[in-house]
């Protein structure tokens, strides 16, 4: 009795006060998960150690402003990636994304332009591919852009179709139990939080190995990754909207210059697309301490400005070509 009286005075409390405000994602059959749309919520960092900022998601479940999908004035850049693009750990007035659209039309002033952050995290760029071909025909973006990094390739989309099956089917029922209450859905999501950290406190022991592990990885990727990229290609094509690819590899050079060497292909066998290849020297001097938020990894605001600085000149020389 006490325990079903402490649950719904918990379930009461959750729903009238809101306590649990994480980001929430839903299932997708194509792309396994995607941003909620219409939230405002935070993500969990430094390997669940501390909550980011405060995320406003639109209702196309991007983290940018409302768009006006009539108004043709504007040039749209839609941009993807995983949470390196998506800006994870900082203020929505810090985004990269938010700093480059201010740069680009400040600089031409003859033009309006808007940057669409349709990025991800967790995404890799089987799921860009998908996401493309979905919205393009919808958004009509005068230029699609997509930034990936090294790491991003270990999200890989499951070979096996029964597992894969069975594991959207699992994420299905799961998400459906916890949408039934929000105070179970806090207990279940504290225990999961505790469960992770060990995890983690397991892997770093194992880091040499992981390291290797993801060396594996991105040449195994290799192969895989034009299908995706060429995919990407197509869009551009059907579309007739050109593509901007670009390698951020801000802490692998040498497996970035590899992932970059892999698409140049692509960019001869279409006019409408581009790479490019965004290293360590676009941050000069700076150490990669410096620029990443403490315990986590991913770029601080900082370094968020250094990217859109590093991502306008890259869009400055296209525009102007």
């Amino acid at each position: 009795m006490f325990v079903l009286a402490f649950c719904i005075i918990g379930e009461f409390d959750f729903r009238v006060f809101s306590h649990e405000r994480r980001l929430e994602y839903e299932v997708d059959d194509e792309l396994y998960f995607r941003i909620q749309p219409s939230q405002t919520a935070y993500e969990w960092m430094g390997q669940l150690s501390f909550k980011s900022p405060t995320i406003h998601i639109n209702s196309l479940g991007f983290r940018n402003s409302e768009l006006d999908l009539s108004d043709r004035s504007k040039y749209r850049i839609l941009v993807t990636g995983s949470s390196l693009i998506f800006g994870s750990g900082v203020d929505d007035s810090k985004l990269w994304s938010g700093i480059l659209q201010k740069k680009l039309n400040d600089f031409y002033k003859t033009a309006k332009y808007e940057v669409v952050n349709g990025a991800t995290p967790g995404w890799g760029p089987f799921q860009y591919s998908i996401l493309l071909k979905r919205l393009v025909p919808v958004l009509r973006p005068d230029l699609m852009l997509v930034i990936y990094a090294p790491s991003d390739v270990r999200f890989l989309p499951i070979q096996d179709k029964e597992k894969e099956r069975k594991h959207l089917r699992d994420a299905k029922v799961r998400k459906k139990i916890i949408s039934l209450s929000s105070f179970i859905t806090y207990c279940y999501r504290k225990l999961d939080i505790y469960l992770t950290r060990f995890k983690y406190a397991v892997k770093r022991r194992k880091s040499a190995s992981i390291e290797q592990d993801s060396a594996e990885l991105i040449t195994q990727f290799s192969k895989k990754q034009v299908e995706y990229f060429t995919e990407i290609a197509a869009v551009a094509e059907t579309n007739k909207t050109p593509v901007m690819v670009a390698v951020c590899a801000l802490d692998k050079p040498r497996q970035g210059e590899f992932l970059y060497e892999s698409l140049l292909h692509l960019k001869q066998a279409t006019p409408f697309f581009h790479c490019s290849y965004l290293g360590p020297e676009i941050f000069k001097e700076k150490k990669y301490s410096q620029i990443t938020i403490p315990r986590d990894g991913h770029l601080n605001e900082e370094g968020n400005s250094i990217l859109a600085e590093a991502i306008f000149e890259y869009l400055k020389n296209f525009i102007e070509e």
